[in-house]
């Protein structure tokens, strides 16, 4: 386990697809896919951030179900990655709590799907990981993506994940939080062993 890493999963400040600041829809799919990956590739905790309160009681509901109710009896691997995670009101509140876990403040690394100025590639990223100097949040916005104010709260951006194949870039997050954690954490078919 990287006791370093966090993934945030922000559903506000995000666009619409109109460009507007909204707080998007939590969505099931979301809260277990991105912490069956989280738990695959050893994140320490998967943040949801929302402010609206009856989408915290939604998550704690989910939640509950998996770690303490039928769920987790009937499904006790989903419940070992459901235990990752934790629901904020905003990006400052979880890194308030990184900050008491660490006492080092945590750098955010916001991800996006277009080019930004101040992006960094997978491999200085993997390299701040593993050399585990400080924490790192790795933030990914819901809807149609980060506002302005959402980049303000980051430290710097992922560069995009990019096919050789195609041009089209709409992937959902829960897809995105798997590419990245996969491309910064993976194993290499020469660390699997021979096949």
């Amino acid at each position: 386990m990287f006791d370093n890493l966090y993934v945030a999963l922000l559903h506000y400040p995000v666009s619409n697809r109109n460009g507007e600041t909204v707080t998007a829809a939590i969505t099931n799919l979301d809260i277990h896919d991105i912490s069956r990956s989280s738990r695959a590739y050893g994140v320490r905790e998967y943040g949801i951030v929302t402010p609206i309160i009856y989408q915290h009681q939604l998550i704690d509901r989910v939640i509950r179900h998996w770690k303490h109710g039928y769920g987790g009896e009937h499904n006790p691997v989903r419940k070992e990655a459901l235990q990752l995670v934790e629901v904020y009101e905003t990006l400052e509140q979880f890194k308030e709590h990184i900050f008491k876990q660490h006492n080092i403040k945590p750098v955010v690394i916001g991800t996006s799907a277009k080019l930004r100025e101040n992006s960094r590639s997978f491999k200085d990223v993997k390299e701040m990981i593993i050399s585990r100097n400080s924490p790192i949040i790795l933030a990914f916005g819901t809807g149609w993506g980060l506002t302005l104010e959402g980049f303000q709260a980051i430290d710097f951006v992922l560069r995009p994940i990019r096919s050789f194949a195609t041009d089209y870039n709409h992937l959902s997050v829960r897809a995105a939080v798997a590419i990245v954690l996969d491309r910064l954490l993976g194993a290499q078919e020469s660390d699997c062993g021979a096949a």
